[in-house]
């Protein structure tokens, strides 16, 4: 019985990374082309495009060498591909990511990324199922099929709930693209050894495991060395968030950079408000010059909240936004004080504005 589980456990693990991979991918290249339909739908057709070529493929191969060695040597191919990507991300997507059209240009970038990977871990499932006839010939092919893309599949939806509640948001994309790779890698190295190799081939699994040792940390020193030139970078719950020092309109400027876009800025010698749409904030003053309730919906590097808390300091400030760490960040980094009458409401704006709790003075839209 524990050697029939054997298989569906490994492609289990396999399946999660799988899905893994997929739901990071939107977030990799989202900082270069935004988190548009283009960028989900590029994601989503290349890694079922390459796993359709992996099926096949995995499926030929089985055939004509249905071998453990082999089996777990794509598995470690498929962790050092993801080595790959994390290289390709830290050394080459800075240089080209930005010069490639905002359209096509995430479909370029999830064939460059992630095809390979996704390749690789699609020859395992008909692999799988081959190795598993081998072993059991009384069980019917249909079974041994159910079995494996049963728990491909039950791997595929962990690793899909477990990369968006749990992953990302504690531990953000290379260090789980790093964490992806050395699982496979190790898991390929393992099995590969558990298949008792010729004596020469043993020579490339302490090879392997060296380069097991010493390739993840070279990757997690690049990316903190790529992180060097920003105050602060990690990802948020929806969007990878950057804050940078540099110069704008000729003045010291600190900069909020969600995903692509510049949303924040504010001068690091003056309370001036530094983008110039900020400024039409101040036609309230003619208008409204008793306030009492103001919201603002789309936080950024709280602004607007700010520059309303110092015109009218008696004000209730409501500000609405999804990203639940920009409250946190603005008093770090934006000099935000922490104040009872800015009240942050971590939400969908238009959820907040079927029930709104006032009726507001000033409504401030910053959303795009």
């Amino acid at each position: 019985m524990q050697r029939r589980i054997i298989i569906p456990a490994v492609v289990f693990i396999t399946g999660a990374c799988v899905l893994v991979l997929e739901v990071l991918a939107t977030r990799v290249l989202a900082p270069y082309f935004g988190s548009t339909i283009y960028t989900v739908s590029s994601v989503i057709g290349v890694v079922l495009g390459a796993l359709s070529v992996g099926y096949y493929a995995g499926g030929r191969i089985a055939d004509a060498r249905p071998s453990l060695r082999i089996f777990y040597g794509l598995i470690t191919l498929s962790g050092i591909s993801v080595f790959g990507i994390e290289a390709l991300l830290l050394f080459v997507m800075p240089h080209i990511g930005y010069k490639l059209p905002l359209i096509v240009g995430p479909l370029i970038a999830s064939v460059t990324l992630f095809f390979v990977p996704s390749v690789l871990l699609g020859m395992l499932s008909p692999f799988a199922i081959t190795l598993q006839k081998r072993e059991f010939p009384k069980l019917g092919i249909g079974t041994l099929s159910g079995e494996i893309f049963f728990w491909s599949t039950i791997g595929s939806i962990v690793g899909s709930l477990s990369a968006g509640f749990i992953l990302i948001p504690q531990w953000g994309t290379h260090t789980i693209l790093i964490g992806v790779g050395v699982l496979l890698c190790a898991l390929g190295v393992a099995g590969v050894v558990a298949s008792r190799p010729p004596r020469s081939q043993m020579v490339g699994m302490i090879v392997l495991l060296v380069a097991l040792v010493t390739i993840p940390p070279v990757l997690w020193a690049s990316a903190l060395a790529a992180a060097d030139r920003y105050v602060y970078l990690d990802d948020g719950v929806y969007e990878r968030l950057a804050i940078y020092d540099g110069e704008y309109k000729g003045k010291p400027t600190r900069f909020l950079l969600q995903d692509r876009s510049n949303s924040s800025a504010m001068f690091l010698g003056s309370d001036e408000l530094a983008f110039d749409y900020t400024k039409y904030y101040t036609l309230a003053r003619s208008v409204v010059p008793d306030m009492r309730h103001a919201l603002v919906l789309g936080a950024g590097a709280y602004s607007i909240p700010r520059a309303i808390l110092s015109d009218y300091p008696e004000a209730t400030i409501d500000v609405v936004d999804i990203e639940p760490e920009l409250e946190n960040l603005s008093k770090r980094f934006f000099n935000l004080a922490d104040d009872a009458t800015i009240k942050t409401h971590t939400m969908d704006a238009r959820r907040f504005l079927q029930n709104p709790p006032y009726q507001y003075d000033l409504v401030f839209s910053d959303i795009y």
